[in-house]
């Protein structure tokens, strides 16, 4: 019975001992990675949109080179309330479907 006993703390000892060395050769190896990017909220962006536009889902966004943000969208996803100022006579004062792809280019400050 003994035998049972020390077979099974052996056995569980090796299970857990040799999944924290993976664990630690990972974490030093990433200790010298460079850091991913932090990314900061900015709270009042993206500004009112041109032309009474409205976005539907957003399915997509990217950053280019040129920190241009797209953004696709699907304006099918909008109820007729939310466009009705794109009815004829207008419904509404606002709003009309924004095309599927935005791209929004940062203003430099100066």
């Amino acid at each position: 019975m003994k035998r049972h006993h020390i077979l099974a703390l052996c056995v569980t000892t090796i299970a857990v001992a040799v999944p924290c060395m993976f664990i630690r050769a990972s974490v030093e190896a990433q200790a010298g990675a460079p850091a991913a990017p932090a990314y900061v909220v900015d709270a009042t962006w993206p500004k009112e949109l041109p032309n009474k536009w409205i976005v539907g889902q957003v399915t997509g966004v990217a950053i280019d080179s040129r920190d241009h943000v797209v953004i696709v969208h699907r304006p099918g996803s909008l109820d007729a309330n939310e466009t009705a100022a794109s009815t004829n006579p207008p419904g509404a004062e606002c709003c009309i479907a924004a095309p599927p792809v935005l791209e929004f280019v940062p203003q430099r400050r100066r």
